[in-house]
């Protein structure tokens, strides 16, 4: 079949999975360009609608995902596929540090993927405030910044995990299960960084 008969989220995971490799390798700076330009075709793919068997164990969401971006592109990106996966429910998209604030008392997410650069508050002070507040909530660091100091400030200020943009979808999916059990956990391509330095 022609890619415009795929879900929205499996062509959003493609797009993302096909430009890792290019972001890897790129400055900060130029990972936003790039992402910019890969992800400003989404608003004109079509809706995601998946249809499982409800007695099927796709079905069964249990964890509850708040995405934290100021960046549209990069929340629809997110949502999109990490709400298909079976294990994962997105219950909420924020704006900023403040927005995720105000919005947990309603949705009560077990997971908040958390972008870094936000005005006026930074996703490591959000972190932080968050955690005081809600301790039982799990946050993992979802940035473009693939420099260890930055995931090891997310770290100090509660954050469970950390993974980049440029990840693999699977990485970034595989990182909510395992903070949700609890874990720790820090994407490759900063272990890679941590250990080039």
């Amino acid at each position: 079949s022609s890619n415009s008969d795929l879900p929205e989220a499996i062509l959003l995971t493609e797009i993302i999975t096909r430009s890792s490799f290019l972001l890897q390798n790129a400055t900060l700076g130029k990972k936003q360009q790039m992402t910019y330009s890969i992800l400003d075709k989404c608003h004109l793919l079509p809706s995601c609608r998946f249809h499982f068997d409800k007695s099927s164990d796709m079905m069964k969401k249990n964890i509850r995902v708040m995405i934290t971006d100021d960046h549209p592109l990069y929340r629809k990106a997110a949502s999109a596929a990490l709400d298909c996966q079976p294990c994962i429910e997105v219950v909420s998209l924020c704006a900023s540090g403040h927005e995720a604030i105000e919005a947990i008392p309603a949705v009560l997410p077990d997971i908040i993927m958390m972008d870094i650069h936000m005005q006026p508050m930074d996703g490591i002070e959000a972190t932080a405030k968050i955690k005081a507040l809600y301790p039982e909530i799990k946050i993992i660091g979802f940035s473009l910044e693939s420099q260890p100091h930055i995931a090891d400030r997310m770290i100090k200020a509660g954050a469970s995990g950390y993974v980049t943009k440029s990840s693999p979808m699977e990485e970034i999916c595989e990182a909510v299960k395992q903070v949700q059990k609890g874990k720790k956990y820090i994407c490759k391509e900063i272990k890679m960084e941590s250990r080039g330095k």
